[in-house]
């Protein structure tokens, strides 16, 4: 069961990553201005970084595990 929810949780956070990504992409200025323009408000901006940053965090706390383990068998 934990396995099962597990992946659960890590296809969600796919989906977030999709989604900053296409926010990114739609709504960056570094993309110009597409057809729809969206009106961000500090609170979207809060929601994608702080959803990164939990994101970043869990690949590099998985890394340095699986670098100790690796490590440890040397």
């Amino acid at each position: 069961m934990e396995d099962h929810d597990l992946k659960q949780i890590l296809s969600g956070l796919i989906s977030v990553v999709q989604g900053i990504s296409s926010l990114r992409t739609h709504s960056s200025s570094a993309h110009g201005q597409g057809k729809k323009t969206y009106k961000l408000e500090p609170r979207h901006a809060r929601l994608a970084v702080h959803s990164s940053h939990i994101i970043a965090l869990f690949i590099l706390e998985t890394w340095d595990k699986k670098k100790h383990e690796i490590n440890s068998y040397i």
